[in-house]
């Protein structure tokens, strides 16, 4: 992967983390209050693996990075572009 195409994802990853915590904050208002506090929860949670995948392929550490997106959702995993997911998968050492 180009440099600059790699550089490209992560700046994508990154945007999708902001933006899957941010969406979080008013994707429960019709749960009762005590659900809509655990599901932001877990909402700021998950951008914050998204987050911490994108500084693990930052750091080049590829096993780290295929690892955490491996404990994902499905829909949380869906958020990393698909190129770097593959990249991933493939630096990573998944089989």
């Amino acid at each position: 992967m180009k440099p600059k195409t790699l550089s490209h994802d992560l700046k994508r990853l990154r945007k999708a983390a902001h933006d899957w915590v941010e969406s979080g904050k008013n994707d429960f208002d019709w749960l009762p209050r005590k659900e809509q506090r655990h599901q932001q929860d877990v909402h700021a949670r998950d951008g914050l693996d998204l987050l911490a995948i994108h500084n693990a392929v930052k750091a080049r550490e590829w096993d780290y990075a295929w690892c955490l997106t491996g404990k994902l959702d499905t829909i949380v995993r869906d958020q990393i572009p698909c190129r770097l997911y593959n990249l991933m998968a493939k630096q990573g050492g998944a089989t």
